[in-house]
């Protein structure tokens, strides 16, 4: 029976001119909004190549790769951490160099990042060190833990994922902070650490509990940063493992600039019962601010704008294209392809963007940067693609706004369930109305304050003469 359902659906779609494949999971992309709500979109990826082998490589198969970097010019490394080497290749799999320091061997690195210059800085984190190198391989520094008074309470140094920034220091994850070394190992500190949320437990322990009892208790840590990278103002941006605010951009002053709000997804787990939280593995940002995050425990890609909405979400767990086993890292090269490496598949995935997501960027792009005509005419193409599309209506409905046009502005606003939009609106025409019938409406209240003056006392007059007939009679 059900391959007879199946049978007919397969019909009528073909009757209807439309692919068999419309209702393949892997096409179902979608935005989510404040409150977790989907809302499923035309595709926005589309999964062009699968990297499994290095052709020409020594050892052609990545074991366990942990981080992914692409250089300005197009080259891709990755930090293969079970084969204890960086490899360097083209954006298409085919082997330019290896870097493993044959006269002191990396164990284990786990970060790599690669500067202007060429040169290619591996967190060696097996070995509790960042070892900097020429293109050619040729190492030109070794740095451990730094030698500073204001260490002591660091026991740890294992540097896990790195970057450089513009003022030429190197900054990498140790612990739950981000350290600043530059290039002679001198410490210069760190960098926008995590806070601890307000709890009225711990309020209560520490008012009420004993010295002694609370050196029993655990210390509560604020969440650890998980992966982050610097874009070429010199902004890090970096995801966390917190329950709210996981996506942060820090300012010079270690300020977070990025807007406040949740990022990704709740999941209901029957495996473990409690809610799972996301857990995102690793981040990169694009010149126009677009935030592009991969997820471990969904397998999911998460994209959101510079104002924090939601772009698209697309990926899951699974072990066919477009699907991941445990993402590990994600990057995105000079022509808006994503490059997804996966450290059980031991793989790298591409995905290229589609023209409905490159319409949205340039709608994006305009919007950004001023140019309101410009960008109404791009969103306006992205709702013929895909008319649901929650962020065009927004968009629309703020351009309009801005443009003075309440009634355009409060119908998109409406249309695109923007509930803020739509009551900052809504308060415009009111004040709108108010300011152009002004002398209408005091006319209008005199005559109304007027009647009801008149109407008060004749009512008092006749309740006066009731009051009469009833205590004395006609």
């Amino acid at each position: 029976m059900k391959k007879c359902i199946v049978l007919m659906l397969a019909v009528l779609l073909f009757c209807a001119g439309l692919p068999v494949s419309a209702f393949s999971q892997n096409d179902l992309n979608y935005c989510i909004d404040e409150e977790g709500e989907k809302t499923y979109t035309s595709k926005t990826y589309e999964q062009v190549e699968t990297i499994n082998y290095i052709s020409g490589a020594p050892v052609a198969e990545l074991s366990n790769p942990e981080d992914l970097f692409i250089h300005s010019s197009g080259d891709v490394y990755v930090a293969d951490t079970g084969n204890n080497r960086i490899v360097r290749m083209s954006k298409t799999g085919e082997f330019i160099r290896e870097y493993a320091n044959e006269a002191d061997p990396f164990y284990q690195p786990t970060g790599v990042f690669v500067d202007a210059n060429g040169d290619v800085y591996v967190a060696d984190s097996g070995n509790k060190r960042i070892v900097v190198m020429n293109g050619q391989g040729e190492v030109k520094t070794i740095l451990g833990k730094p030698e500073s008074d204001l260490l002591s309470d660091v026991n740890d140094f294992t540097p896990v994922k790195l970057a450089v920034g513009t003022t030429g220091y190197i900054y990498t994850i140790v612990g739950k902070d981000f350290m600043a070394i530059d290039l002679e190992g001198n410490f210069k500190g760190f960098v926008g650490a995590e806070r601890l949320g307000f709890s009225l437990k711990r309020l209560l322990i520490n008012i009420f509990a004993s010295e002694e009892q609370k050196a029993r208790l655990p210390k509560d840590n604020p969440p650890s940063y998980t992966n982050f990278t610097v874009n070429s103002g010199g902004e890090m941006t970096a995801c966390s493992g917190a329950d709210n605010g996981q996506i942060k951009t820090l300012n010079y002053l270690g300020e977070n600039i990025y807007p406040a709000g949740f990022y990704g997804e709740i999941v209901q787990s029957e495996d473990y019962g409690a809610p799972q939280y996301p857990v995102f593995s690793d981040i990169c940002v694009d010149d126009a601010g677009t935030v592009t995050l991969v997820e471990q425990r969904g397998g999911k890609v998460y994209q959101y704008d510079k104002e924090g909405n939601s772009i698209t979400v697309f990926g899951g767990i699974g072990t066919t294209r477009g699907y991941f086993q445990s993402p590990s890292a994600i990057d995105r090269d000079a022509n808006g392809r994503l490059y997804i490496l996966d450290r059980n598949m031991n793989n790298i995935q591409v995905f290229a963007p589609t023209e409905f997501l490159n319409t949205v960027e340039q709608a994006n792009h305009y919007y950004f940067s001023g140019d309101y005509e410009a960008s109404l005419a791009e969103w306006q193409k992205v709702v013929k693609i895909n008319p649901d599309y929650p962020l065009a209506a927004t968009r629309i409905g703020k351009i309009y706004y801005k443009n003075e046009q309440y009634d355009q502005s409060l119908e998109n606003y409406f249309n695109g369930d923007d509930m803020t939009g739509y009551s900052e609106t809504f308060g415009e025409l009111r004040h709108l109305f108010l300011r152009n019938h002004m002398g209408v409406i005091v006319v209008v209240a005199l005559v109304l304050i007027l009647a009801l003056s008149f109407g008060f006392k004749k009512l008092r007059k006749h309740a006066k003469k009731t009051l009469e007939r009833f205590y004395f009679g006609e």
